[in-house]
């Protein structure tokens, strides 16, 4: 589509379009995704410092080496329609996309590419992920979780939420699954507490108990 215009104004300039012609074909072809500035450059992972890959990814530069290789990455994200993309590029794109807040238009000058291929290279990695590890979220009877590694889980974050307030009305925390209840009450199985009911998850693989939910005593 920018190709477009800028042969109408080819056009226009040299006096092939009428200037009436040229305003109603140059406002048909406008782009619908935002025109952004971007580097010429493609994007380079090396060429960040580690301040600037955790700021925007939450990782330091090395560990996009590592997570590639953890994560059984292909050495190339093919998408749909062609378009071939490094996983050392890829995997960066993905994870920026899902801070927040973070448009595809806000990705444009950093990766260099237009929104479409942001987001078919985005959504290919994601799809990447769930099918190779989706697993691990419905099943926790997996050889590298044994109880020791779920009970060091919790501990983790609990303290973690204990040292942000997150967790001020909890004795202990683990895995909980919460609903919307009427209103406060303990008894049964379920605890409720401010309109809040909350389950122990289905003890399947017997790493989580009854000492998973306490409450704790105002």
């Amino acid at each position: 589509m920018p190709r477009v215009r800028e042969v109408l104004l080819l056009t226009h300039h040299f006096k092939f379009l009428s200037h009436e012609k040229f305003v109603l074909l140059y406002g048909l072809n406008k782009p619908k995704n935002p025109e952004r500035p971007r580097r010429k450059k493609r994007f380079d992972i090396d060429d960040l410092c580690d301040d600037e890959c955790q700021t925007n990814f939450r990782f330091l530069r090395n560990d996009f080496y590592r997570l590639t290789e953890v994560l059984d990455f292909p050495d190339e994200i093919d998408c749909f329609n062609g378009l071939v993309v490094d996983k050392v590029e890829a995997l960066p794109m993905f994870l920026k996309r899902f801070s927040y807040p973070c448009h595809y238009a806000d990705m444009v000058p950093l990766f260099s590419r237009p929104i479409p291929q942001i987001c078919m290279i985005t959504n290919n990695v994601m799809n990447f992920i769930y099918d190779g590890w989706r697993h691990l979220l419905f099943d926790l009877n997996q050889p590298g979780l044994p109880r020791a590694n779920l009970e060091r889980l919790a501990a983790a974050i609990k303290l973690e939420n204990w040292k942000t307030g997150k967790l001020e009305n909890w004795k202990t925390a683990g895995l909980l699954w919460m609903e919307q209840s009427g209103p406060s009450h303990v008894g049964g199985n379920n605890q409720k507490f401010n309109n809040f009911k909350l389950t122990a998850v289905p003890d399947s693989s017997n790493a989580w108990k009854e000492h998973v939910v306490q409450l704790r005593d105002r």
